[in-house]
């Protein structure tokens, strides 16, 4: 959750140019919120929800390799499949961290799978969502409300 010193720095400055000044000037305060917390194409969010079933649907088994040379394939084959149970059995997990990179999950994904099918492509795809400049300032699953613009002096 923001600070009012952070809220009012983003409203006053609308650095994303999303009309800020004009639902100000209105008193605006519910169009105001709206523009902050509404979804945009142009925004991507980390999820953290990913469910197994959806890794499952992400991946086409054509992909599924073994890292290394022929004989360390053969090696880590084992190790490899006793990794993909254990992390299909998360009820939820993340595939990519806030500062944008892989999480050590993805990692592995990646280095079992090929892209010759898209696979990993469907993976990245799944990572992220759309979402809104409140979530993109302030972390996913960020709402402001009508309360905290009136906090932050927006009557």
């Amino acid at each position: 959750m923001p600070t009012v010193q952070e809220l009012q720095a983003e409203v006053n400055a609308d650095p994303a140019a999303l009309g800020y000044a004009a639902l100000i000037a209105a008193h605006n305060r519910v169009g105001l919120a709206r523009e902050m917390n509404l979804a945009r194409a142009t925004i991507d969010v980390k999820r953290t929800d990913i469910t197994s079933s959806e890794v499952l649907e992400a991946i086409d088994i054509r992909d599924l390799n073994y890292p290394g040379t022929a004989q360390v394939a053969a090696a880590n084959q084992p190790l490899a499949n006793a990794w993909f149970d254990a992390i299909m059995q998360l009820t939820r997990m993340r595939l990519v961290k806030d500062d944008g990179t892989d999480t050590t999950i993805l990692k592995n994904l990646k280095l079992l799978l090929s892209n010759a099918q898209g696979s990993t492509t469907r993976l990245t795809t799944i990572s992220l969502r759309k979402g809104s400049r409140a979530e993109q300032v302030w972390g996913a699953g960020t709402v402001i409300t009508e309360a905290q613009l009136v906090d932050a002096g927006y009557n």
